[in-house]
């Protein structure tokens, strides 16, 4: 199994561009960033899910369908 690459502030992960490190959740162990979407949200989301693709928007895009 391969790293997850790093991430970092100004990436973008489709329509979320990571701003800041969020804190991390109590009892949780993975690294969370504070993202802004395209459509002007923000959203917290946890690293990994970013790397995955699994977090594309703030949930602006599954709303438009």
């Amino acid at each position: 199994m391969s790293k997850a690459r790093p991430i970092n502030v100004g990436d973008r992960f489709t329509r979320l561009v990571v701003i800041q490190k969020a804190e991390k959740a109590s009892g949780n162990k993975h690294a969370r960033w504070l993202c802004q979407c395209d459509c002007g949200n923000r959203k917290v989301v946890f690293g990994f899910t970013l790397n995955i693709g699994d977090t594309k928007s703030c949930g602006c895009l599954g709303s438009q369908v």
